[in-house]
């Protein structure tokens, strides 16, 4: 047979035949598949039905076809040009009667993903004959049904439904079975899934995405990250990034298993991260009081190991509290059973006002006093009351002045008197009023050794052995160090007297 012998009049596929009715039935929730049948995925396959001819006579009797898709309609006879996609079918025995064939072609559900696609058909008749196969010119282009063309990429689906667009997944456990699936694999900043709910009218409640689980321990909706990327990502320019609400009130007995707001949880990084530009990154609000001893929190975190709650920022506080007549802060503890409560060990209250059961533990030895200062005494000088400008100090150099009021402290472990103590970080020096304290000594009156009394020196800012009985007000401490000649630094016991 001469290649250009076949040809094919008509060509007619469907691709996908998707039926639209409008019934007066109510929409109903999923239904699980009947065993032995019943709803199903529909298959990949479509028909395809054509007319054979051979020298402009219709063709009666079987063929052999070959079946090849491809992205192109190519050029010439055999066309050639383009990618094939997928494999070859091969289709024996097909009954052709007046010219007209039917077959049932399968190219694999990744064949047709909204890209056009055109068949490429060879035939050779008869059945199983030696004569080579005909490719037939042109490709013959497949066309998707009207209702098809609803699911193709960039396609809008519009109506007044309640569900424009539903989708049921009955696939068993195993994998990751998704009613929907969004990935992206080329843009930089493409969305998966995408949700937007264009209504602002006040009072509107509706949603962009909304997700819905009856598994107790499902969720409505989850995202995972990977390589340190973000699984739910929030963000706003005016409103909530996040919300979260719960029906339910949520006592502590409860926070592990439901009535929650928002819940993160996390193996090895954060269960909930927060950040803002210029806003709150993570809020966190309850109307509720107490009740039974529990209590109704914004945010709450615990933590078997870390931290429950930890804040941390580059310019201001890492951790903040507000209220109008409650405590700023309450630390307690859980005690008693079977109905436990949170007993107070430690609470600032809304005046500012430090309440705590145990000792008050630092790092400094001594306690000091922000004062008004002439000139800049830096810590370990000694000061006295500056008679010429009352409520300022100013370095001592009158040996066993009476004036002389102490040292400079160079690490205080409590502060006393600032100006703004809850607000600026508070600078100057201040005056060790007790404890402990480095001071600056001179050896003038002889070598100082442990228990010496000190007083003011001649040496501006120094402080010497003291005299035998020495003068009521001179005193400014004990020596707790040696000093054999000249000047230095040793530690003192501050003790004006």
């Amino acid at each position: 047979m001469n290649r250009r012998m076949f040809s094919i009049i008509v060509g007619v596929c469907a691709l996908l035949a998707l039926v639209l009715s409008a019934s007066g039935t109510v929409a109903q929730g999923p239904v699980a598949p009947m065993s032995g049948g019943g709803p199903g995925p529909v298959g990949t396959g479509f028909t395809y039905q054509g007319q054979l001819k051979n020298n402009s006579s219709l063709v009666n009797g079987s063929c052999d076809f070959l079946f090849s898709l491809w992205d192109q309609s190519g050029s010439g006879a055999p066309p050639s040009g383009g990618l094939q996609v997928g494999d070859t079918l091969t289709q024996t025995n097909v009954p052709v009667t007046n010219g007209l064939f039917n077959v049932v072609l399968d190219f694999g559900g990744y064949a047709f993903q909204g890209n056009a696609r055109w068949l490429q058909i060879a035939v050779r008749c008869p059945t199983g004959s030696a004569t080579s196969y005909t490719v037939l010119s042109p490709r013959q282009p497949l066309w998707a049904t009207p209702y098809a063309l609803s699911l193709m990429p960039g396609a809008v689906i519009s109506g007044t439904a309640y569900q424009e667009l539903k989708v049921e997944n009955y696939a068993p456990t195993g994998g990751i079975p998704a009613g929907i699936s969004g990935e992206i694999y080329t843009a930089t900043d493409g969305v998966g899934v995408h949700g937007i709910n264009y209504t602002s009218s006040p009072g509107a409640t509706g949603m962009g995405v909304w997700g819905r689980t009856w598994s107790p321990l499902g969720s409505g909706v989850e995202g995972t990250g990977i390589n340190g990327a973000k699984g739910v990502k929030g963000t706003s320019n005016s409103g909530t990034g996040v919300y979260g609400m719960s029906g339910g009130a949520s006592g502590l007995s409860t926070y592990t298993t439901g009535n929650l707001g928002v819940w993160g949880d996390s193996n090895s990084g954060p269960g909930v991260v927060g950040t803002s530009s210029n806003g709150t990154g993570v809020y966190g609000k309850s109307s509720g009081g107490s009740m039974f001893g529990y209590w109704y929190v914004g945010v709450y975190g615990t933590a078997e190991n870390g931290a429950g709650i930890e804040g941390n920022s580059s310019t201001s506080e890492g951790v903040r509290g507000t209220t109008d007549t409650g405590n700023f802060f309450v630390g307690c503890r859980w005690e008693g059973s079977p109905f436990p409560t949170c007993n107070k060990y430690f609470r600032v209250s809304y005046t500012g006002t430090v309440f705590a059961d145990g000792g008050y533990v630092t790092g400094g030895a001594d306690v000091a006093e922000f004062i008004s200062a002439r000139g800049e005494p830096q810590p370990g000088d000694v000061v006295e009351i500056d008679p010429d400008h009352p409520g300022q100090f100013r370095l001592a150099s009158t040996p066993n002045s009476t004036r002389v009021a102490g040292a400079i402290s160079t690490n205080p472990g409590a502060s006393l008197g600032a100006i703004d103590p809850a607000g600026a970080e508070n600078t100057g020096p201040q005056l060790a009023l007790a404890g402990r304290v480095p001071v600056k000594v001179s050896a003038e009156n002889g070598a100082i050794r442990p228990g010496d009394l000190l007083v003011a020196s001649s040496t501006p800012g120094h402080a010497m052995r003291a005299p035998a009985n020495p003068a009521p007000g001179t005193v400014i401490g004990k020596a707790l160090d040696n000093l054999d000649s000249g000047t230095g630094i040793i530690k003192m016991l501050a003790m004006l007297r």
